[in-house]
């Protein structure tokens, strides 16, 4: 599949602003759920149409929540686990329109627009319930929910939620990209068999 290809079906997709908002808020409001547990995990949401075959069109949008329940604080643990559902994706012949990954994170309090270092390295860090999202068109956005933890461990907001703030997330752009390399590796392999 080729850039054009791959823009042709990305047309297909038909995915708005208003359906962007959408899946950002409903991963929002999820993630305003877990507020009181100990543990957090990730969850990885991949809305996407099914691909029924060159001739008929793609599905009505449905939704796979992926809930990531392995070690997932290294880099090489995150890239593993988001390489392994665009690898379930196009063997379940999913096309993504869109991405939201929420998670536990540390946020950096620096006042000064981009931090100095990794917000796990700032003295003055927070933690946050992070959301993610990227879609077939490229918006972007971040969301996060300001927590802190009782004296039993417990999570607790220590804020309000801040919406849409800009920014992307590298492990998002990376299933965008492994999708794409997946899809051109195994088009170029059937056409050279």
């Amino acid at each position: 599949m080729n850039d054009e290809q791959f823009e042709k079906l990305n047309e297909q997709a038909e995915f708005s602003q208003e359906d962007f908002d959408e899946a950002m808020g409903h991963a929002l409001g999820f993630c305003n759920k877990l507020v009181g547990e100990k543990t957090i995990y990730p969850h990885f949401y991949l809305y996407y149409r099914k691909f029924n075959g060159v001739t008929e069109p793609l599905s009505d949008i449905e939704i796979a929540v992926h809930l990531i329940a392995i070690p997932f604080n290294e880099w090489d643990d995150k890239v593993a686990a988001i390489n392994e559902i665009a690898l379930h994706a196009f063997d379940s012949m999913l096309v993504p329109i869109a991405t939201v990954l929420s998670s536990e994170a540390w946020m950096s309090t620096s006042e000064t627009g981009m931090p100095k270092c990794m917000p796990r390295d700032d003295p003055g860090k927070r933690e946050a319930i992070v959301v993610f999202g990227m879609d077939c068109c490229k918006r972007s956005a971040i969301s996060y929910i300001p927590i802190d933890r009782d004296e039993e461990g417990n999570t607790r907001r220590s804020g309000s939620d801040h919406v849409g703030v800009g920014g992307e997330s590298p492990l998002l752009v990376q299933f965008w990209n492994k999708y794409k390399d997946i899809a051109e590796e195994r088009i170029l392999k059937r056409r050279n068999q």
